[in-house]
């Protein structure tokens, strides 16, 4: 393999946004730019493909959930990765984590809104 793939594990509410951060450690440096990209996302939670090269260390996939993504654990993530070597495409799969989903939290009765903070 070329490149292996440390995600970090990851937990969101619904409808929120979050990132998964990918550690990057090289095997065997390619030339040019490879493609990464997340599989195994529940329904209606979305991210970017990633450019990544040899001189990549840390990616960060960008995840938008939405208030219907399904709550609970999604264990089944993983990378496909497509790298270019003298002019074919080599895809393998490497990298694997857990995004947690969890309902978003009821608003606290009696307690006033907090004023964001900058």
């Amino acid at each position: 393999s070329f490149v292996d793939l440390d995600l970090a594990r990851t937990a969101v509410e619904q409808g929120q946004d979050t990132e998964i951060i990918c550690k990057v450690n090289m095997k065997n440096p390619f030339e040019g730019d490879a493609k990464i990209k997340l599989v195994g996302l529940p329904p209606k939670v979305t991210t970017e493909d990633i450019t990544f090269n040899k001189e990549s260390k840390e990616l960060i996939f960008k995840v938008k959930t939405d208030p219907a993504s399904p709550q609970g654990r999604h264990k089944s993530l993983f990378c496909q990765v497509e790298i270019p070597i003298n002019g074919e495409t080599v895809v393998h799969t490497t990298g694997s984590t857990e995004l947690r989903i969890d309902k978003p939290a009821p608003p606290k009765k009696d307690e006033p809104a907090k004023p964001d903070t900058v």
